[in-house]
């Protein structure tokens, strides 16, 4: 125990030192997008934001490119199809 150095982790230096240790998770688990196979998860953690399902979905490249034409969909459908009811401006 001699030879470690201890480091201070709080609140101020957390993300830095997560990013430093970048801490990996690797699994497969089952793919529902397909129905078909596994779908591998590789995950390097950088900050505690990275573990928003939001930020999990961006580093997952299957769940990214849904993500992306789910949010590409939103800000290009046309103004009608984005009020309740599907009322004009009137």
């Amino acid at each position: 125990m001699t030879d470690r150095k201890f480091l201070d982790i709080d609140i101020d230096n957390f993300n830095e030192r997560m990013k430093a240790i970048a801490p990996r998770v690797a699994f497969a688990v089952p793919n529902t997008l397909t129905g078909e196979g596994q779908l591998m998860v590789d995950i390097t953690l950088e900050n505690m934001d990275d573990f928003s399902p939001a930020q999990i979905a961006r580093k997952v490249d299957a769940l990214n490119q849904l993500l992306e034409a789910a949010l590409n969909w939103r800000t290009s459908r046309p103004t009608w199809m984005a009020r309740p009811g599907g009322k004009s401006g009137q």
